[in-house]
């Protein structure tokens, strides 16, 4: 054996008989207990509460420094239902031994079995899991230090982490509590990245993410103190379909965050996403009971929304809540999505849904928003401006190639229709925070065309009281045939400052009647004033009362129908007709000009350059 290699042989061989020796001399230095509560007063200083390990403690030092300990509680918030916020079977960790003999904690590695965590917030909206101060002996909240010295001491970060068997509740103040399990998350550091393996359920619904990550510790490490680039690319399966989410973000505390971020799936079924199957609502009930058509076909694109009680659903349709602007992402970047098809939670499917959006500070941008329903194609574009203090928005898109049959059969309508060819565009921009402000501040126009179409009385019937009564005062003689053939509709609906004007702008042909409306429709104060004038076409009346004037009118809510028989058809030919409602004063030639318009579809029709 040479002299060098000899040399370093004996070194050590020196090295780890020091090593053995300290590491010895060390565990008699600090033992399971003194651990125990130098865990114990680190979390009391960091977060104001109090860690309890009733289970037995176990220290190892070769190769790592090693901890482990079961039965392991965090306390809760004063106000919190639950006496403890998160409870562990078992904890184990590897912490790194310098850090630690000078008061701070840095995890390589961490695993946790049997977590509990409960999660819930107060009337004012706090969670329990926000722990900002440190509870001083006598009762009174202290705010921690921020000096640079207890910031390190503090300072948790990990590296590697397996979790297994968790389960976390999570109850919003006033609402039902939910739970989320856990069998499986992993954090595994690999290179200059974090490999991330989860798999969780929420009743029968499971959701697997699995990809890559830059890694979480430089992440949290640099994160509002200096410039890091976080890379992304996850698979993500919701409900056993596939998804892929990949992007990129430039996170600078001195600069606005920059942002490159898209999500592709070959089918996403958000009917089957607890967040999205909502419960019944207020809303739900006062549908059921006007148990119309034109809620079935909005309710196609999204579910009821959720009130807060039924007088107030019963008072508005549209809410005055102001919506969640203040979530949208800050900085500058790009979303793109690709969904070659998509299940709404009404079980209508979408199909090749991309939608592009851009995003910049107080500014969303749509300029880009498709997708296809059977044979039909809807191409849009929207944009919010002022985002956070005084939104304006733009809304415009155009639908083609759908039919009357096959919207209405995504709907699962009961009744028979055949046919009708749709065409349908809009062009509006409002301002406000709520959806009755935009609706108030409303401007605009938009037209829906419908081509021939055969209605079975079946359908028509399923317009519920207000409709049923509509249609038999404007055709008393629909009861006598099972079916009806609508020649053609069209609706040209002008909208300044959310008033909706109706002029010569809706039209109806039947095979028996031609109808025209006239009035208004104001979404400011939710009310409606319309008049049908139907007008029998074959000129054999059969008890068709060809003066009758039908209203429908009343709050959108709750509408009503009213019939005016001759005696007030004869005055407003006399004085000519007129209404007023919210302020917009709309008159026309007279009652018998409206009657009389031979081709109210030609009429109402307007070119689709002006939408």
């Amino acid at each position: 054996m040479s002299r060098p290699l000899k040399r370093v042989l004996i070194g050590f061989g020196a090295l780890m008989v020091a090593l053995l020796i300290g590491f010895a001399y060390l565990s008699t230095l600090i033992s399971p207990a003194k651990l125990t509560q130098m865990l114990v007063l680190e979390v009391r200083e960091a977060t104001g509460r109090e860690l309890s390990i009733t289970g037995p403690v176990r220290l190892g030092f070769f190769p790592r420094i090693a901890v482990s300990a079961e039965q392991v509680s965090l306390s809760n918030a004063a106000w919190a239902k639950k006496p403890q916020m998160a409870s562990l079977e078992k904890v184990a960790l590897e912490i790194s031994l310098l850090p630690l003999l000078s008061g701070r904690i840095e995890v390589s590695s961490i695993q946790l079995a049997g977590l509990t965590l409960n999660l819930e917030t107060n009337a004012k909206g706090e969670g329990n899991w926000l722990m900002s101060g440190v509870a001083s002996p006598n009762g009174a909240t202290v705010s921690p230090s921020t000096d640079t010295d207890t910031a390190d001491r503090n300072t948790v970060l990990i590296e590697n982490l397996n979790l297994t068997n968790g389960q976390i509740y999570y109850q919003p103040s006033g609402a039902a509590v939910s739970s989320y399990g856990i069998s499986r998350l992993s954090l595994q550091k690999s290179g200059s990245d974090t490999v991330i393996n989860a798999d969780l359920k929420q009743n029968a619904f499971t959701l697997a993410l699995k990809g890559k990550m830059t890694s979480i510790r430089e992440v949290l490490r640099s994160i509002g103190t200096e410039a890091i680039d976080v890379n992304f690319d996850f698979e993500v399966t919701l409900g056993g379909k596939a998804s892929q989410l990949k992007g990129k973000a430039a996170l600078n505390p001195a600069k606005p965050t920059q942002f490159d971020v898209s999500f592709k799936a070959g089918e996403l079924d958000l009917s089957a996403i607890p967040a999205f199957s909502s419960p019944a609502s207020p809303t739900t009930s006062v549908a059921s009971n006007a148990n119309t058509t034109a809620t079935k076909v909005f309710n196609t694109i999204a579910p009821p929304s959720q009130t807060r009680t039924a007088a107030r659903a019963a008072e508005r349709f549209f809410s005055d809540t102001p919506l969640p602007l203040d979530y949208l992402p800050s900085g500058n970047g790009t979303l793109n999505v690709d969904i070659a098809q998509l299940v709404l939670p009404s079980k209508v499917v979408l199909k090749k849904v991309v939608t592009l959006v851009r995003l910049s500070p107080q500014q969303m941008d749509i300029p880009k928003m498709a997708f296809q329903l059977g044979n039909g194609q809807f191409d849009g574009s929207a944009r919010i401006g002022n985002t956070q203090t005084s939104p304006n928005w733009a809304f415009k898109g155009q639908a083609s190639g759908f039919t009357l049959e096959q919207l209405l059969a995504s709907t699962n309508s009961k009744g028979k229709v055949s046919g009708g060819d749709m065409h349908a565009a809009f062009n509006f921009t409002s301002s406000g925070m709520s959806p009755n402000q935009i609706a108030s501040g409303l401007s605009g126009q938009s037209q829906i065309t419908i081509g021939s179409a055969r209605l079975a009385s079946s359908f028509m019937n399923q317009g519920g009281d207000v409709l049923i009564s509509l249609f038999d005062a404007i055709n008393p003689m629909r009861k006598k045939t099972n079916e009806t053939t609508l020649e053609c509709a069209v609706a040209y609906l002008p909208v300044k400052n959310g008033v909706v004007t109706v002029r010569d702008s809706i039209g109806v042909e039947t095979d028996r009647l031609n109808i025209v409306l006239a009035g208004s429709v104001n979404l400011n104060s939710e009310q409606i004033n319309l008049a049908f004038y139907p007008k029998e076409k074959s000129g054999l009346t059969a008890g068709l009362d060809l003066a009758s004037l039908v209203r429908l009118q009343g709050s959108l809510v709750k509408p009503q129908v009213g019939i005016n028989k001759e005696a007030a058809v004869s005055q407003a030919l006399t004085l000519g007709l007129g209404f007023l409602t919210g302020g917009a004063s709309i008159v026309a030639q007279n009652a018998e000009g409206v009657m009389n318009k031979p081709h109210p579809c030609r009429t109402a029709m307007h070119s689709w350059d002006r939408i």
